[in-house]
């Protein structure tokens, strides 16, 4: 089944700062995944556009910009 509006996304993942070589800044766990409402809920565009499309249970990197994301560090 492929990613669409509307469906419950449960995402297990690693967040790091400057790719994926530099500092992990947060992750989920196996007990504590990420879920939400694809497309109805408040999420960086470019990481709907990233799910958009993809197949359950598909792994997948992606790098979003500071300007598509939440701005410029401090």
């Amino acid at each position: 089944m492929k990613v669409a509006k509307g469906m419950l996304i449960s995402v297990d993942y690693s967040l790091y700062q400057d790719g994926p070589d530099g500092d992990l800044i947060e992750e989920t766990t196996k007990e504590e995944i990420f879920e939400f409402i694809f497309k109805e809920e408040e999420m960086l565009k470019a990481f709907e556009d990233e799910l958009e499309g993809r197949e359950a249970g598909q792994a997948f990197s992606v790098s979003i910009p500071c300007d598509q994301a939440y701005g410029a560090e401090d």
